[in-house]
């Protein structure tokens, strides 16, 4: 919910732009009950028992990035195995070589770079405007609220680069999605679970570099 935002991405610090677009969007500006939005509203707690496993989730994340980076570099393995096989040398080419290599500086930089991005809150404070359909929400220690009007298209700078933000209401969830420039898709999905009144936070990434990611967060209602 770093891009949330920004975390899903500590958006009230890092954004460079906010300006309004025109655009249609699927989303409602009213939830399917117009209470919905006070159901939300609270502080909110990570349950980490009932929520998904992020640093499980993103391992397997960085699993299948380093085999897309070497099937990227297949070629380069093949053509240095078939020198070995045809009786050449065995000493292999360094461009071959190095292509075949993450190395460690990076995948740990991309790494703490989606921890950063990527991490779920552990904290939520929601909480809707008097008057105003407008949803504001403050992560963690955040002092600044991020300010969500359901309806309304944006332009946003944040960790993730720039992107068009979305938001509003399907049926009895909140939803927030951010398209960037470089086609990825994030989204949040907020909604009470009448079963348990948690909080439900479903996150999606579907991003050209990380690739795909789904994560469910937990979160109890905290007493005033």
């Amino acid at each position: 919910m770093h891009v949330l935002i920004a975390k899903v991405t500590r958006w009230a610090a890092l954004t460079a732009a906010l300006v309004a677009a025109n655009g249609c969007t699927s989303l409602s500006s009213r939830p399917a009950r117009q209470d919905q939005a006070l159901v939300i509203a609270g502080d909110w707690q990570r349950d980490e028992a009932s929520s998904d496993n992020f640093d499980a989730k993103l391992a397997q994340v960085l699993t299948e990035r380093r085999q897309r980076l070497r099937a990227r570099h297949g070629s380069g393995a093949a053509r240095s195995s078939g020198d070995e096989q045809d009786g050449g040398s065995t000493s292999r080419d360094p461009r071959d070589f190095d292509a075949l290599q993450i190395p460690q500086e990076e995948t740990e930089h991309f790494r703490s770079r989606m921890v950063e991005e990527l991490r779920p809150p552990r904290t939520l404070h929601i909480a809707q405007e008097p008057g105003l359909e407008a949803i504001n929400m403050r992560l963690d220690a955040e002092t600044v609220s991020r300010h969500f009007l359901p309806g309304q298209t944006v332009s946003r700078i944040d960790e993730g680069g720039a992107a068009q933000i979305t938001c509003g209401w399907e049926q009895q969830t909140f939803v927030i999605r951010a398209h960037y420039v470089h086609r990825a898709v994030r989204s949040w999905h907020f909604a009470v679970e009448p079963a348990t009144g948690m909080l439900q936070l479903r996150f999606e990434v579907n991003d050209p570099e990380i690739g795909q990611m789904n994560l469910i967060s937990r979160y109890r209602r905290q007493s005033q």
